[in-house]
């Protein structure tokens, strides 16, 4: 055996656990998308909603209206749901499918 097909197969040998794992992964990463998702969140009059909790269903991911409405979150699944909570309004959940723009208009309690 030639020494550069010793040295290729000892380098293969060793190397191909890692190979592998990098390959596997790869595929994984690429099939997991993500979104940035952003939007305005107002009651049914049009007045915008400051404060609005902006959560990603099952996760710790969110973020919080600002003083004109306007929420936005980053690395979102793109399948995931997303959930809006305000006090004296009706919760309401949103599947986000695929979409980079979500608007949502808030209920009133009644």
């Amino acid at each position: 055996m030639t020494d550069s097909l010793y040295y290729l197969k000892q380098f293969w040998s060793k190397k191909k656990y890692f190979f592998f794992f990098f390959i596997f992964t790869s595929f994984s990463v690429l099939n997991a998308q993500v979104a940035n998702i952003s939007g305005i969140v107002t009651d049914t009059n049009g007045f915008t909603l400051p404060g609005v909790n902006v959560i990603l269903k099952n996760s710790k991911i969110g973020a919080v209206t600002d003083f004109e409405g306007n929420y936005k979150i980053e690395n979102v699944p793109s399948d995931g749901v997303l959930i809006f909570t305000y006090i004296g309004f009706q919760t309401q959940e949103v599947s986000i499918n695929g979409k980079n723009k979500i608007d949502v208009i808030l209920l009133e309690n009644v």
